[in-house]
C-alpha cells in the first residue's frame, strides 16, 4: 500500500510549512507501525511546480542548504520500516475503486473491515474485483474494452533498408526496401491485474495477441509465446507486417 503517498505542497522556503512536511511523514510513519502495513511511499525529489509556489518534495533545490526537518523523520523511522518485514495475508478486503466517485467513500467503505481484521490478529490486504482474472474471461463481444485487461509497449521496433530493428516513435522517419517484406517486433508490459493468456487450443477466446489495423492494411496478428502476467513483460519476436510498400507514405 502507498500508506504514505500524498503531494507535498511546501513552498521551499516557509519554515512552518517544513515542519507541517515533518509532521506529516512522522504522522504516516505512525500509522504505519500501528495498523500493520509493510511501508510507505512518499513524493522524493523535488518537482518544482512554480505556479502552485510548491516542489512536492522531501529533497532541497541547493545542496549546500541545511537539510529539511523531514529528512531526520525519515531517517529515523527507516530502520523500523525495514524491520517490519512481511507477512501472509490471511483477510482480502475487496475494493473496486470505479464505484466510488470520491475517495474518502472508498476509504470508509473498507476501514471497517480492516480494523476487524486488525482486531482479530489476521494480516489485512486491499485487492480489486480484477485480483486473479485472466484474459479468458474478460473478453466480451460487447466492443467494449474489458476492465481488467490493459497494456501499453516499451519499445516497438521495424527493420530499416540496412537490416537493423531500429525504435519507432512519433515522427521517426524509417526507410525501407521498396516492395520488399517489413519487419516488426515489440516489447509489451501488462498493466492491469488481468493475467494475458498466450496461445490456446483452436484459437479459443481469450487469446492476447498483438493486431494490426486493418483499416491501415495492417491485418497481422502475432502470438505472445505465453501468458503474461500483471506488470509482466511480453517479448514479440520479429514478424512480418506488411508484404512491402512501393510508394512513399505520409
Amino acid at each position: 500500500m502507498q500508506g504514505g503517498w500524498r503531494r507535498h505542497s511546501c513552498g521551499t522556503t516557509d519554515p512552518l510549512l517544513l515542519e507541517q512536511q515533518r509532521d506529516y511523514y512522522r504522522d504516516t510513519f505512525t500509522m504505519v507501525e500501528r495498523s500493520g502495513l509493510r511501508g510507505s511511499f512518499g513524493w522524493f525529489f523535488k518537482g518544482r511546480r512554480p505556479v502552485e509556489r510548491s516542489d512536492f518534495g522531501i529533497v532541497e533545490d541547493n545542496a549546500t542548504l541545511d537539510p529539511r526537518p523531514v529528512g531526520a523523520t525519515i531517517a529515523a523511522a527507516a530502520p523500523r520500516m525495514k524491520a517490519l518485514g512481511s507477512r501472509t495475508v490471511d483477510a482480502w478486503i475487496s475494493v473496486d475503486r470505479d464505484a466510488f466517485p470520491a475517495d474518502w467513500e472508498l476509504y470508509a467503505t473498507g476501514r471497517a473491515d480492516y480494523q476487524r481484521a486488525l482486531d482479530a490478529g489476521q494480516t489485512p490486504g486491499v485487492r480489486t474485483p480484477c485480483s486473479g482474472t485472466d484474459s479468458s474471461a474478460l473478453i466480451s463481444d460487447d466492443g467494449v474494452a474489458p476492465k481488467c485487461l490493459n497494456g501499453f509497449f516499451e519499445q516497438l521496433e521495424l527493420q530499416d533498408a540496412a537490416g537493423d530493428f531500429v525504435p519507432l516513435y512519433a515522427g521517426a522517419r524509417i526507410g525501407v526496401r521498396r516492395g520488399q517484406p517489413i519487419w516488426a517486433r515489440a516489447t509489451a508490459r501488462n498493466s492491469a491485474e488481468g493475467l494475458w493468456r498466450g496461445p490456446a487450443a483452436s484459437g479459443a477466446k481469450g487469446t492476447v495477441r498483438l493486431g494490426g489495423n486493418e483499416n491501415l492494411g495492417l491485418g497481422f496478428r502475432i502470438e505472445l509465446g505465453g501468458d503474461v502476467p500483471w506488470l509482466g513483460r511480453a517479448q514479440v519476436a520479429a514478424t512480418r507486417i506488411s508484404d512491402g510498400i512501393v510508394e512513399a507514405t505520409p
